[in-house]
């Protein structure tokens, strides 16, 4: 019966992909190492300070690249550890409703005669040693998310790893006990927090563009201008 009920209510398929993209991840930085290693043997040879300087620009841009994929990394197995906790979370709480409706059907059939005594607690000593098992599992689960504190999200850099850190955070809440006013408000908090840096550099961001929009226009103008002034200058030219 526990293998069923696990077999109801855990995504398998969930867990194969989330593998495979976490393969295919690591595959992708291991790469990134390996092209590292050539480029520092590459810096041995080169025979020129122009070639070595090359070679040093190529080296930064694939470290900063790397770099950029293990933190991708990090966040998708951080975003996947508390999505797939908040599920089983979901889960585990179903299970046990389920179970908790076996022993009221099992005490019902005990009190109509459908069971002996016997087989009533041997059927409850099962049902009651799951409820243990997936009550241990909800605690687990719990603690799991509470693991992810203030701590583990750094200010975020960019509009892009903000947003990132936000779905992640948001996971960690909505999963979030919601007698735990403490731990949802710091969370609240970090939300709040991200969502200043999104806004304020989008309004950089659009403000550029209106910028660069009303350069455009001014340059146009003044273009046009200069335009018209040297046909006025043309025009008179011919006349004289």
């Amino acid at each position: 019966m526990n293998e069923e009920l696990i077999s109801q209510y855990v995504d398998r398929a969930g867990f194969a992909s989330d593998t495979a993209f976490m393969s295919g991840q690591l595959k992708i930085i291991l790469e990134q190492y390996n092209q590292l290693g050539a480029f520092r043997l590459k810096l041995n040879t080169d025979s020129t300070w122009k070639e070595a300087q090359a070679t040093a620009n190529q080296t930064k841009v694939a470290v900063d690249s790397m770099t950029q994929s293990v933190k991708t990394f990090n966040q998708t197995v951080a975003s996947a550890s508390v999505e797939r906790a908040g599920q089983n979370l979901a889960k585990y709480k179903l299970i046990i409703e389920e179970l908790n409706g076996q022993q009221k059907q099992y005490k019902a059939a005990l009190d109509i005669g459908q069971i002996s005594i016997d087989e009533y607690s041997q059927k409850v000593g099962k049902v009651t040693q799951n409820l243990q098992q997936y009550k241990t599992k909800i605690a687990e689960s719990t603690q799991e998310l509470k693991n992810f504190t203030a701590a583990s999200f750094a200010a975020p850099n960019s509009i892009t790893e903000a947003r990132s850190q936000n779905k992640l955070i948001t996971s960690v809440r909505n999963s979030t006990d919601v007698n735990d006013v403490e731990k949802i408000k710091e969370l609240n908090d970090l939300l709040d927090r991200n969502n200043q840096l999104i806004d304020a550099n989008s309004d950089k961001l659009q403000k550029q563009k209106i910028n660069i929009g009303v350069s455009g226009i001014q340059n146009y103008c003044r273009t046009d201008e200069s335009l018209q002034r040297g046909r006025s200058t043309n025009r008179y030219s011919v006349r004289h």
